[in-house]
């Protein structure tokens, strides 16, 4: 989720950085709207089988240590779903892999757009703003289009693309 709301830079065309504490109100509502909009759809047309495959491989391949730095960037959204959804799902702090893994292969379209739409509109501002603020110097230069294709490339190749072959 984390990278999905990269691709509202391109949606809300900040040519400058992001910051988290001024989109609250309307802001937060285009931003929110935006990237669940745009969640939405790529899950419409999304091969769930295959992405499903694809997320459990790269977790997989993470080691307890990397998969625990991972989870923690994405409980940040988590922690801020409904108590009940939370609670279904299992998203607790400190989430063990394998429990990771049921949770992903128990997902369907379904699930997912109730998970999509129960991201507070607060909590898609202050990720968008929290990356856009910490980002790397030298994409700060790059133009508002450089950066939306960055963004979309970065979202489709978390999301979609199978990892690379492990080597033998």
């Amino acid at each position: 989720m984390r990278r999905l709301v990269l691709i509202l830079f391109l949606i809300i065309g900040f040519s400058g950085s992001v910051d988290a504490a001024d989109m609250t109100g309307p802001q937060a509502a285009v931003a929110g709207s935006a990237v669940k909009t745009l969640a939405r759809a790529f899950i419409a047309t999304a091969d769930m089988a295959e992405v499903k495959a694809n997320s459990i491989e790269k977790l997989n391949r993470m080691g307890p240590a990397m998969y625990q730095r991972q989870y923690a960037k994405h409980y940040k959204v988590f922690k801020d779903l409904p108590a009940e959804l939370r609670k279904k799902y299992g998203f607790v702090p400190g989430l063990s892999k394998d429990r990771m893994i049921s949770i992903i292969r128990a997902m369907n379209k379904g699930r997912i757009y109730a998970i999509i739409e129960a991201v507070p509109n607060e909590t898609i501002a202050r990720e968008v703003g929290g990356y856009f603020n910490h980002v790397d110097p030298e994409v700060k230069k790059l133009s508002l289009m450089q950066r939306a294709r960055m963004a979309w490339d970065d979202l489709r190749g978390d999301m979609a693309q199978k990892p690379p072959s492990r080597p033998e």
